[in-house]
């Protein structure tokens, strides 16, 4: 190529367009997966991203190897997953420009943040009482609740035993399916008011 320098006083190494630095594995934030480590080298490697990839290489299981993809997306090595699931190697110019982002960890504290506001300005003016309202808020079953309570507190029973008699009607609420007529929570109400309840585990 002295010819190509020659005739333009250049050579086409120099003029070639210099390469973002490699990722410093010691970046990494601390992981208490060991594989952590391995997952950064070989998603830099190869760019590739998905979390098949990342299970088949280390013969891993799918929770896992999502876990350690989204903690490389925290520590900006790859992005954050597209619409059609697919993801990116970041440069290093993308990196610096995620890292003035909020954070997946921030986002999903802000969603959870703004739910709780909702949730609690829609118990807050169901119920005027405000011990009430934080009793449903922290799960709590207690004995006098009303099954409104027991609705917004424990949520919509997987199924109902109902038995109605003359003066009085008996319903057993029952959560958490364990198979068979097994339940981990069954409530109990009479004319709609908790009288007592049977939680295992």
């Amino acid at each position: 190529m002295s010819w190509w320098k020659t005739l333009f006083g250049i050579s086409i190494q120099e003029d070639a367009p210099k390469q973002s630095p490699a990722f410093d594995i010691s970046d990494l934030t601390e992981n208490e997966d060991h594989l952590y480590p391995d997952v950064a080298r070989f998603v830099i490697s190869t760019g590739r991203c998905s979390v098949s990839a990342v299970q088949r290489h280390l013969k891993i299981g799918y929770e896992r190897a999502t876990r350690l993809v989204e903690s490389l997306e925290d520590d900006h090595v790859v992005s954050r997953i597209n619409s059609d699931g697919s993801r990116y190697l970041l440069s290093e110019q993308q990196r610096q420009a995620a890292r003035l982002l909020p954070s997946r960890v921030e986002i999903e504290r802000q969603r959870k943040s703004e739910e709780l506001a909702l949730r609690t300005d829609y118990l807050s003016e169901k119920y005027a009482d405000q011990s009430i309202v934080q009793a449903i808020l922290d799960q709590k079953i207690w004995e006098g609740m009303t099954a409104a309570h027991l609705f917004d507190s424990a949520g919509e029973p997987e199924t109902i035993d109902q038995k109605y008699m003359k003066n009085k009607s008996r319903e057993i609420w029952k959560y958490h399916h364990e198979g068979g007529n097994r339940f981990l929570l069954r409530v109990t109400l009479e004319n709609g008011i908790v009288v007592g309840w049977d939680a295992k585990g």
